[in-house]
């Protein structure tokens, strides 16, 4: 899919087919200001309660770990300046998106959520979702 970001980038992103979690595993291409930044999220359910998460930009890997579900708590990355993951966390859940895909957007975006445009579009390229509801929910988790 491709689409424009609300910050006037441009966003392809194309699903890896026959992953575990297709709804996170993705290549994403994101243009703005002049950059590319190329990312890829695979992630892949270990068991019920475990999913691990592998992410690369622009050919470097810069996240390689096993997030455990412990409840809301297990999606809430280090607290990052703008936003409050536990209203986040609620407020996907209440969207229908699972601790797993959750989680791993925690583990994504955290940097990205230092600016409340940034953090809407991280999660939003993440998920794969439509960013009405995503951005809703970041915009209520802002502070």
């Amino acid at each position: 899919t491709a689409a424009r970001g609300p910050d006037g980038s441009v966003v392809v992103r194309v699903p890896l087919i026959g992953t575990a979690i297709p709804d996170l595993s993705a290549i994403t291409l994101v243009h703005s200001a002049g950059e590319s930044v190329l990312t890829e999220v695979v992630a892949t359910m270990v068991d019920r309660d475990h999913v691990a998460v592998a992410v690369w930009e622009n050919g470097t890997q810069t996240v390689n770990s096993v997030i455990e579900n412990r409840g809301e708590a297990a999606a809430t990355p280090s607290p990052v300046r703008g936003v409050d993951w536990t209203k986040l966390n609620s407020c996907l859940a209440g969207a229908g998106i699972s601790w797993a895909i959750i989680a791993v957007i925690g583990v994504v975006c955290a940097a990205a959520c230092a600016t409340v445009v940034a953090c809407g579009s991280c999660i939003a390229v993440a998920a794969g979702f439509t960013s009405g509801t995503i951005t809703g929910c970041v915009t209520k988790a802002w502070v």
